[in-house]
């Protein structure tokens, strides 16, 4: 009996197209066509808990079809391995998306990596040793270190499904960070790494702080044209050196030309950007299992922190106030720019009772902003930054006003909400706590022109503005305040306390700490604690 394949209910079988002739052939092993894969069903994934029901495997969220110039990611490389291809063999991207392409039509039997177990004999006995549980892929075998009982079978163990499934992540890995991994750049390395080590929506300041710090200098790394766009291959081996000396000509740039030394520079900073550049370097060559690269580090000796005595800070203190000093420091008159250098009298107290920085100082406001920080008076805080300002390796944190700050913060406020209703309320005046003369906001490098005149008319050599932090943390310290109380109200953490003020560690940790009172940090009562100054000893013995 004849069949009749028209109305057969089984479909046919699909005819094979003839193959091209010699010269298509060429032309299709150089530049091999995309392949369009049928939609169907991979093979079941290895159930890795026999307690639960198996769960389908995750299929790469790629096109069917992918061309050379697309990237091949994790999963796709993971199933290519599960279908038997060795990635290995591939020495481009562009390879390794030809297999991809190429890769076997579905239903062929595959040479996917699979467990089995092996009874070793003895090399002098011949008898048999331990079963063992091994990997089987391309006819090689990869140990797993798993000791077989005699009733357990290597493909139901449930550590050796374990250790296949990460031996399958790690060898997708490894391929990819042999191909990718080279042709990154440092701005690209910084970004997967900050996404991998992001803390989420977790509030542990363990956790948070040291990632902020991490973001912080991996933008200040980014800032290097000679670091950020060059591929991780093709850093030299000084690209650490090149980054302190790229900062150190930015701290030259950023000096005032009047400054009687332009060429003083602290390479600290630096140095501690250079340190999260290391982590991120060792960290990328983990996650890729790649050999972890060595530089060359700058050698230099950290400068000793500057602080001015009490009489020196009395003397800016005075000065700033309307009083003439004579050379030995007695008032020997009074001048009529008081009210010129209020602004600084205010930046100067806030320095030395907060160490919030200078340009932070100079934006605070009288009332909360999104962006600039701001002193709540009622509350007695000083905010340093809004909450939508650009996060840096600064803490910038909140903290308690401390000492005679908090009584002067209440009469400046006062003063300057009088100012602003005599004149009407106006937008843009008297809204900033620093201020000049007229209460508009200072410009920018201001405030260095009149700390400078101020230093000269006290009689004391210019000072760096950060000095003053120095000196606000020598004086509260030497009147007994424990770290913890210095670490809250200067927003500094204890890891850079102790490393930057070893002159006080004999306060912090000695083994009978004197009891501290909150009343001894009063301007005046500072002094009692404070080391004297030798003009105030020889202008006390004249």
């Amino acid at each position: 009996m004849k069949r009749d394949w028209k109305n057969d209910a089984f479909p046919a079988a699909p005819v094979e197209p003839l193959p091209p002739p010699r010269k298509a052939r060429t032309r299709a092993r150089a530049n091999p066509p995309a392949v369009v894969l049928p939609a169907q069903a991979r093979p079941k994934s290895i159930d890795l808990n026999p307690w639960e029901p198996p769960a389908p495997k995750r299929r790469a969220k790629a096109a069917d079809v992918i061309t050379h110039d697309t990237d091949v990611t994790l999963e796709m490389a993971e199933q290519l391995i599960d279908e038997g291809i060795d990635i290995r063999a591939a020495g481009t991207m562009v390879e390794l998306a030809a297999l991809w392409n190429m890769r076997p039509a579905l239903g062929r039997p595959t040479e996917a990596p699979r467990l089995t177990d092996r009874t070793p004999r003895g090399r002098k006995s011949g008898t048999p040793g331990r079963r063992m549980a091994r990997i089987v892929f391309l006819g090689k075998y990869t140990t797993t270190g798993i000791v077989l009982r005699d009733d357990e079978e290597a493909e139901e163990h449930r550590g050796a499904k374990i250790f296949l499934r990460r031996w399958k992540k790690k060898l997708a890995r490894e391929t990819l960070g042999k191909l990718q991994a080279p042709n990154k750049t440092m701005r690209q390395v910084f970004s997967e790494i900050l996404t991998d080590m992001d803390p989420g929506m977790s509030q542990d300041p363990e956790i948070t702080a040291p990632y902020r710090r991490l973001l912080g200098d991996c933008a200040q790394l980014e800032e290097c044209p000679a670091l950020a766009d060059t591929r991780i291959s093709e850093l030299p081996g000084n690209i650490a050196e090149t980054y302190v000396l790229f900062r150190i000509q930015q701290q030259i740039k950023s000096q005032s030309p009047d400054n009687p030394n332009p060429r003083t520079t602290d390479p600290a900073t630096a140095d501690g950007h250079v340190d999260s550049f290391f982590l991120v370097i060792r960290k990328f060559c983990e996650k890729y299992f790649l050999p972890t690269r060595t530089f060359k580090r700058l050698k230099f000796r950290r400068k000793p922190v500057r602080w001015l005595s009490f009489w020196q800070l009395w003397k800016l203190i005075r000065f700033c106030r309307g009083y003439a000093l004579d050379e030995a420091g007695r008032i020997a008159g009074r001048h009529d720019m008081a009210k010129k250098y209020a602004c600084v009298l205010r930046f100067i107290l806030i320095y030395v009772y907060g160490g919030t920085r200078k340009n932070n100082i100079r934006t605070l406001l009288w009332g909360m902003d999104t962006e600039f920080g701001h002193i709540d008076v009622r509350a007695g805080e000083i905010q340093r930054q809004g909450p939508e300002a650009r996060i840096t390796n600064k803490s910038r944190l909140p903290s308690e006003l401390i000492g005679s700050l908090r009584t002067l913060v209440e009469a400046w406020f006062e003063e300057d909400m009088a100012a602003r209703r005599k004149l009407g309320n106006p937008k843009d005046r008297y809204v900033h706590v620093l201020h000049d003369e007229n209460g508009y906001q200072l410009a920018e490098k201001r405030i260095d022109t009149l700390l400078g005149e101020v230093c000269a008319g006290a009689g004391i050599p210019k000072v760096n503005a950060h000095a003053l932090k120095h000196t606000g943390v020598t004086l509260v310290s030497r009147a007994n305040m424990p770290v913890q109380d210095v670490e809250q109200a200067f927003s500094t953490n204890f890891t850079t306390l102790v490393t930057t003020y070893r002159h006080l560690h004999g306060k912090w940790f000695a083994r009978d700490l004197k009891p501290f009172r909150p009343d001894d940090l009063n301007l005046w009562r500072l002094r009692k604690f404070a080391l004297r100054d030798r003009e105030e000893v020889y202008a006390a013995a004249a």
